[in-house]
């Protein structure tokens, strides 16, 4: 684990079928997501991790980031 980071987005093969997972390392917990929203998580750990880098930023957040997952 990485100090510091919120969260990491990866692949991985399984059946044949790929799955996105993330971890929350602060609490140490993994999560598997289907890949019809892994798209929204990555560019959702991006955003994160702008506003951790230069928090001036937030105000350019894609509001798409927080919407309803179609």
């Amino acid at each position: 684990m990485e100090e510091g980071a919120v969260l990491e987005v990866y692949g991985e093969q399984r059946g044949g079928e790929e799955q996105i997972e993330f971890s929350i390392y602060f609490r140490g917990n993994i999560y598997t997501v289907p890949v019809g929203i892994s798209q929204q998580i990555i560019h959702l750990k991006n955003e994160i991790e702008k506003i951790l880098r230069y928090p001036a930023a937030q105000q350019n957040i894609d509001s798409r980031t927080f919407g309803d997952a179609e």
